[in-house]
């Protein structure tokens, strides 16, 4: 379990560390607030008209590529066996989404659940040791 648990942060750190790469190569982005990447993928203008012909097979085709360069790219950088795809999904007959994310989600809501707690117990302890020291403050100014 812990080695899924560790398994994200490096999973989080490689994408920080190839950003750039994935960004302006494979136009992925990444959504922080739930650790996952995404892109759209669009048919170009003077490809629509064999889009046109073939239908969805063509850009079943587009995606097909498009998956298979991303994961020689993640093979290379470590990060295939971290990855799995969340969702591929048509918004219009030319643009498809793509969402990737960590491979054991369940793992990464439990860190966020896990990380949630030590804030607020980290924020108590710190509004209970404000609290002890302004009591203090008070009862040494009544001294004097």
């Amino acid at each position: 379990m812990f080695k899924k648990i560790l398994g994200y942060f490096k999973y989080r750190n490689i994408i920080k560390d190839n950003y750039n790469i994935l960004n302006q190569r494979y136009r992925l982005k990444f959504d922080k607030r739930y650790g996952r990447l995404y892109t759209v993928i669009n048919v170009p203008e003077d490809r629509q008209e064999v889009l046109k012909t073939y239908g969805y097979e063509y850009l079943d085709n587009e995606v097909k590529k498009y998956i298979s360069s991303i994961e020689q790219y993640f093979s290379v950088i470590g990060l295939l066996d971290l990855v799995s795809i969340s969702k591929i999904d048509s918004l219009d007959p030319v643009n498809v989404l793509i969402v990737l994310r960590y491979k054991y989600k369940k793992h990464q809501i439990l860190i966020y659940v896990m990380s949630g707690i030590l804030l607020l117990t980290f924020s108590i302890l710190i509004i209970t040791g404000f609290i002890k020291l302004l009591l203090f403050l008070i009862n040494f100014i009544m001294v004097i």
